[in-house]
């Protein structure tokens, strides 16, 4: 399997794709061999894949063409990359899985001989046996059941990262692991593809704790990231969790939305270990958040951060620029909100549409200009916007951007 490079991340190497470990596990858990090439912070060389029978690559959108370009190269055809393969072989079987071939896998058929729409933990037994084409697994109901990510794989310093809490101006401190209790979000953000909505699946406190009790007694992990899209979405379970995950004494961060939080939960989470919360506001104009069916308001917001301030965790709020309906007057909305709220922690990304996403399929109802299809560069945090706006000039998006940015820098 083979993990993609990303000349975007400041630290490439610090987050990494659970997916892949998970089947990996499963694979071994069936006598196959697995190897993981991590070309994160490494060039694009189809040389650095060793002959394999299967070939899988997991993919964002920003990712995909260079999956494609060694998948080509891997099957002899070229593909403008390491023309002289040397001894890489040219007949592997090449799985295409991931976000991007979830949520349009009709991009994917004509390049790759299976294309996974869906979970792959369960179907890539099926592909080992000769399955092709296009593969949608069902969700799998019983995370449960699932082996631990094959964190073995990589070097220590691969595997874990040396930052828990990334970012400008976050520093960094003891070895973390990333890992994850749930899966789903059943929301509907208009710029969000949300390829796994409904059901959350979420796996028992019980299963989470016997995980955090291997990664610090084989690997001395005592920091970790959760993953999970709302970890307050289920009280009932949260308040399992933390119960158990207390005597661990490690510490945390994770993320929800602004309307599901209160005061008991941050209570519960603190003492559990938890550090820091992250939200997603997109933005503070009224108008934006109600056109994004984000389903929060901006006092949601306030009153989220107000709560984490109060309860002893770290705030850490996730803006977008440039999302439709933008104004001069939004970008001084979003001053105003950091500079009452204060939050402690910031991110400013660009507006990207996720494939798949209410905006993907009509962007004329909001008044967005498509990029012709374009993958490449593909990432909410690109050097340039990805979209257009309709009557809003791409470099006065890319001004509103920098000037935001250099703000935040400054006052937030």
């Amino acid at each position: 399997m083979v993990w993609l490079p990303n000349k975007e991340l400041n630290n490439p190497t610090m987050y990494y794709f659970l997916g892949p470990l998970y089947i990996a596990s499963v694979l071994r858990q069936h006598n196959y061999s697995v190897e993981l090439v991590d070309l994160r912070d490494k060039e694009l060389d189809a040389r650095l894949i060793p002959p394999a029978k299967f070939t899988g690559f997991s993919a964002t959108s920003g990712e995909i063409e260079d999956a494609r370009a060694l998948a080509r190269q891997l099957k002899g055809g070229g593909g403008g990359l390491n023309e002289d393969l040397g001894g890489v072989i040219h007949n592997t079987t090449t799985i295409i899985g991931g976000a991007h071939s979830t949520l349009l896998p009709e991009n994917c058929i004509k390049d790759f001989d299976v294309v996974v729409q869906g979970e792959g933990e369960e179907v890539i037994l099926d592909i080992m046996k000769g399955k092709t084409g296009l593969i949608k697994a069902p969700r799998i109901l019983d995370f449960d059941k699932l082996p631990f990510p094959a964190w073995d794989l990589l070097p220590y310093d691969r595997a874990f990262s040396k930052e828990l809490f990334p970012g400008d101006r976050y520093g960094s401190g003891q070895p973390a692991a990333t890992i994850i209790g749930s899966r789903g979000c059943p929301y509907a953000c208009s710029f969000c593809g949300n390829m796994l909505r409904k059901p959350v699946v979420w796996r028992s406190p019980e299963n989470i704790v016997e995980e955090i009790k291997l990664l610090k007694e084989k690997y001395q992990i005592h920091y970790f990231r959760l993953e999970d899209d709302n970890i307050t979405g289920n009280q009932i379970w949260l308040e399992e969790l933390c119960r158990l995950v207390k005597p661990l004494e490690i510490k945390f961060k994770c993320h929800t939305r602004s309307d599901l939080l209160n005061g008991l939960e941050i209570d519960v989470l603190r003492d559990a270990g938890c550090e820091e919360m992250g939200i997603g506001v997109e933005s503070a104009d009224p108008k934006i958040l109600k056109a994004m069916h984000k389903g929060e308001t901006i006092e949601d917001h306030r009153r989220a951060i107000k709560l984490l301030k109060e309860g002893g965790i770290r705030s850490k709020v996730y803006l977008i620029a440039g999302l439709p309906g933008e104004t001069e007057e939004t970008v001084i909305l979003n001053e105003q909100f950091m500079l009452e709220t204060k939050p402690d922690k910031w991110t400013l990304s660009r507006f990207t549409p996720y494939p798949g996403s209410p905006i993907w399929f009509k962007p004329d109802k909001y008044d967005v200009c498509m990029n012709g299809g374009n993958f490449r560069g593909y990432w909410n945090f690109y050097s340039s916007p990805v979209y257009e706006l309709k009557d809003v000039d791409k470099e006065i998006l890319n001004r509103r951007y920098k000037e935001l940015f250099l703000w935040l820098r400054i006052f937030a």
